[in-house]
């Protein structure tokens, strides 16, 4: 039973081959996965300049706030993106390890990211979709153990929540259907 339940969730070692095609598999879906975040991010950098503000005190608070969060991000991803497309490029092997902490690195990031514009949003009475595109997007994006994407789901999640309730309350609806 307890080796079941092991397996189901991915606490057992792979086989080093099928370790090595999921691996294989991340580098190359980090590719064009980064590259996308990297251009979406560019693009939202670059529209800030064209915003038009009713004060300046409020122009300068939010500009800097999203473009910080705008360029951390394209950051992320860039660094995924170079080492993914270095080894598939030269055809060089990939340490595992770096692999793992590069994505680690930029889905941490992603989901950050996604709190912080999100909360902002839901703050002033709007709908957090960017929160849940990107938790859709961190979750079927790359080949990670079961007890992994059920950390990256389960606690993204519950903080998002919790920082709903403590900054603009939640509403019924909210607190019935949010934790289902």
């Amino acid at each position: 039973m307890i080796n079941k339940i092991k397996k189901t969730l991915g606490l057992e070692k792979l086989h080093p081959e099928v370790q090595f095609f999921l691996d294989s598999a991340n580098l190359s879906i980090a590719i064009p996965g980064s590259f996308l975040v990297m251009l979406v991010e560019f693009i939202a950098f670059v529209l800030t300049f064209f915003y038009s503000f009713s004060s300046e005190q409020e122009a300068f608070k939010w500009l800097l706030y999203h473009r910080l969060l705008y360029i951390i991000l394209f950051i992320s991803a860039t660094q995924l993106f170079i080492y993914a497309l270095y080894h598939k490029r030269t055809g060089k092997p990939f340490s595992r390890v770096k692999l793992d902490i590069s994505i680690f690195v930029f889905i941490i990031v992603l989901l950050v990211f996604a709190h912080f514009i999100s909360i902002d949003d839901y703050i002033k009475g709007e709908q957090i979709l960017v929160f849940i595109t990107i938790e859709l997007f961190v979750s079927c994006l790359f080949m990670i153990k079961p007890y992994l994407a059920i950390i990256f789901i389960i606690v993204p999640f519950s903080t998002f929540y919790y920082m709903m309730a403590t900054t603009a309350g939640t509403s019924s609806a909210t607190k019935v259907n949010y934790p289902v």
